[in-house]
C-alpha cells in the first residue's frame, strides 16, 4: 500500500538565528539572503539542536512490481493531485506485475508524457558531455526549441513527422535551413529512442531537402590577382583610415594599427591558403606550425574542427615566409617588445616555451565578416558578380 508525505531533512541552525517558543513548540527564525524572512521547527537540544524543513512537495513510497519499495516525488504541492499521482504510479506497478506491459514499456510511456522543454534540455548538457562544440549545441537546442514551440509540442508524445515537415513548408525556408531542422529533430528522436523515452523515432520518414537544388547563395573563388589585391588592402587600410586627412598620429599608435593591418593580413592569407573556417583559424597557436619540416604545414586540433578529427594540413611556401617573419614579430611583442623585432634590443631573449600556448592572430576583429567586405571594397572587389555568384569569409 503506497503512502504520501513531505520528505523532513534537517541542517544547522543559520548563523543569527532568533529561537522562540509556540504552543509549547520551539521554532527559529531568520532571514534570508534577499531579507525575506523564515521560519522552521528546532529538533535536538543544545549543540544538537538543529532546524526541520518539509519539502514543499509531495512524495509517495511505491512497492513496485518486483517487491522492492522506493519513494518517488509526485512533482506535486496539491495534495490531491499527488494522491492522483501516486494512484496511477501504483496501477503502472500493477499491470507490469501482472504481465499486461513491461517496465521497459512503462517507461516509455512515462517519459512520453515527460516536458518537452526538459528533454531538449537534457540532450543539449548529453551533447556538451560529448565535447560538441558550443556553437553545435547552441543551434541544435535553439531549431528544437523554436519547432517545438511553433507547432505547440509539449511533451515527447506530441513531435510528429508530418506536422514538422507541413510547417517547414508553411514556413518557407530553404532547402539549406529546412534540414537545419530536420536533423536537428532527427538526431533527437535518436537519442530518445536509445534511452528508451520513445518506441521509435516520428521522424524516420522525413527526408531531407536537395540543397543543391535551392541554393540561395552561390559563392565563388578570388583570383590570383584579387588575392594580391586584398591582402595589400588589409594591410595597409588601417594606417590609411588613421592618418586620414593629414591626421597626425602618435608612434606608439601607427605601430599599433600598422601591427594591426599586418595581422588581419596574415589571418587573411592564411585563410585563402589553407580553406580553413574563421573559427578554426582563430584557435591557432603559435606551436600548430611547422614550418622549418618538409613539407611545411599546420596542426588543427581535433577540438577546434568542425568534425572533431583534427587535421595536418600543408603551408604554401609563399604563406611559410610571411609566417616565420610573422610569428618572430608575435613573440617579440609578447615577450614585452615594444614595436616586435624593431624594439628588441637583443638584450632579452624571448622563450619560446613560454608563448608556444598563445594565440597566433590577437585583436582580430570579432566581426571578421564586416571586416572582409570593407577590406574587399577598398581593393575594388565586387562582392556579387554578374552571374550572382557571392565571396564572403566561411565562419
Amino acid at each position: 500500500m503506497a503512502n504520501l508525505f513531505k520528505k523532513r531533512t534537517t541542517r544547522p541552525l543559520p548563523t543569527g538565528a532568533e529561537l522562540f517558543t509556540k504552543n509549547d513548540e520551539r521554532f527559529v527564525r531568520w532571514t534570508l539572503r534577499g531579507g525575506k524572512p523564515k521560519t522552521a521547527r528546532v529538533t535536538g537540544d543544545g549543540d544538537a539542536a538543529r532546524i526541520q524543513t518539509e519539502s514543499s512537495t509531495w512524495y509517495c513510497r511505491v512497492t513496485l512490481a518486483d517487491g522492492s519499495r522506493v519513494d518517488v516525488s509526485t512533482g506535486c504541492r496539491d495534495k490531491g493531485a499527488a494522491l492522483a499521482r501516486m494512484t496511477a504510479l501504483e496501477s503502472e506497478q500493477e499491470r507490469i506485475k501482472a504481465g499486461v506491459i513491461t517496465a521497459s514499456e512503462a517507461k516509455t510511456a512515462r517519459h512520453g508524457r515527460a516536458p518537452l522543454a526538459n528533454v531538449i534540455a537534457a540532450y543539449g548538457r548529453v551533447l556538451a558531455d560529448k565535447q560538441r562544440s558550443p556553437k553545435h549545441i547552441k543551434e541544435s537546442v535553439r531549431y528544437l526549441e523554436r519547432a517545438a514551440k511553433a507547432l505547440n509540442w509539449r511533451t515527447l508524445a506530441d513531435m510528429g513527422g508530418e506536422r514538422l515537415n507541413a510547417w517547414i513548408v508553411s514556413e518557407g525556408f530553404g532547402a539549406r535551413s529546412a534540414n537545419h531542422f530536420i536533423v536537428a529533430y532527427k538526431s533527437f528522436a535518436s537519442w530518445t529512442v536509445r534511452k528508451g523515452y520513445v518506441s521509435r523515432s516520428p521522424f524516420v520518414h522525413v527526408e531531407r531537402r536537395n540543397e543543391r537544388l535551392d541554393r540561395r547563395r552561390v559563392r565563388r573563388p578570388l583570383t590570383s590577382e584579387e588575392v594580391s589585391r586584398l591582402l595589400a588592402a588589409t594591410k595597409n587600410r588601417h594606417v590609411v583610415e588613421a592618418t586620414r586627412n593629414g591626421r597626425t598620429v602618435s608612434t606608439e599608435e601607427l605601430d599599433r594599427v600598422q601591427w594591426k593591418g599586418s595581422t588581419r593580413s596574415v589571418f587573411c592569407h592564411v585563410l585563402v591558403s589553407t580553406g580553413l573556417r574563421v573559427s578554426e583559424a582563430l584557435s591557432l597557436k603559435l606551436e600548430s606550425f611547422r614550418l622549418d619540416e618538409d613539407p611545411p604545414h599546420l596542426i588543427l586540433e581535433a577540438r577546434h574542427e568542425k568534425v572533431r578529427r583534427g587535421a595536418t594540413l600543408p603551408v604554401t611556401e609563399s604563406l611559410a615566409v610571411e609566417l616565420r617573419r610573422f610569428i618572430a614579430e608575435r613573440r617579440a611583442r609578447l615577450a614585452g617588445h615594444s614595436g616586435g623585432l624593431a624594439g628588441h634590443s637583443g638584450t632579452v631573449v624571448p622563450f619560446q616555451s613560454t608563448t608556444d600556448k598563445m594565440p597566433l592572430f590577437d585583436g582580430v576583429s570579432v566581426d571578421v565578416s564586416r571586416e572582409f567586405h570593407k577590406d574587399c571594397e577598398v581593393a575594388g572587389i565586387e562582392r556579387t558578380d554578374s552571374r550572382g555568384r557571392v565571396i564572403d569569409v566561411h565562419a
